[in-house]
């Protein structure tokens, strides 16, 4: 990282406040490789999500009920590849932003947010997207074997409802930390 000396006087001033010590620019640059490495992993969860929520889907269609839950489930399982699609078309776009721009730390920072904002959306969307094909399977299948905690319903209802409601939750902490983080960056959008 190379700037002129009053320019990372004046950066380090309208940044920090006070001057910068190298073991600070060292801390910047290693949380700057950080992010670079967390935005390659985004898209290995974003798929492990997918593939976890047609996995649901899957199992759930070998025992529906009938065509009203078939043909939900395969809108579902189409609505699921659809966001992650666009999710794909999105990480694109932000890893060739930070490509673009590898020097400025709060600007990678910025795009780091944004990308797990994005990427909780993502989630919260396909959970609820789940929920609304297993709902009715579910329901469906407490008609027929009633309420139970039988090794079947624990797999089949149970811990599935529990994994999505965990995630659920994730997401929405992974929201609040990358929107509290930008709000920490946004005095730095005043930089020219």
């Amino acid at each position: 990282m190379t700037t002129l000396p009053r320019d990372w006087d004046r950066l380090s001033a309208t940044w920090l406040g006070q001057p910068v010590t190298s073991a600070d620019l060292e801390a910047m640059l290693d949380r700057s490789a950080r992010t670079r490495r967390a935005l390659r992993l985004l898209p290995l969860l974003s798929l492990g999500v997918t593939a976890i929520s047609l996995a649901f889907i899957a199992a759930a269609l070998r025992h529906a009920g009938n065509v009203f839950e078939s043909t939900l489930g395969m809108l579902v399982g189409l609505g699921i590849c659809v966001a992650w699609m666009a999710d794909l078309a999105d990480r694109r776009l932000a890893v060739a932003a930070v490509e673009a721009n590898p020097e400025t730390y709060a600007a990678v920072r910025r795009i780091y947010c944004g990308r797990r904002l994005r990427f909780a959306r993502f989630g919260q969307i396909v959970a609820l997207l789940d929920l609304v094909f297993l709902t009715p399977w579910w329901i469906g299948g407490i008609k027929v074997h009633g309420v139970s905690f039988a090794y079947m319903q624990v797999l089949s209802v149970w811990i599935p409802l529990a994994i999505i409601i965990g995630f659920i939750a994730w997401t929405r902490r992974v929201s609040r930390r990358a929107r509290a983080e930008l709000s920490a960056l946004s005095p730095l959008s005043e930089l020219p």
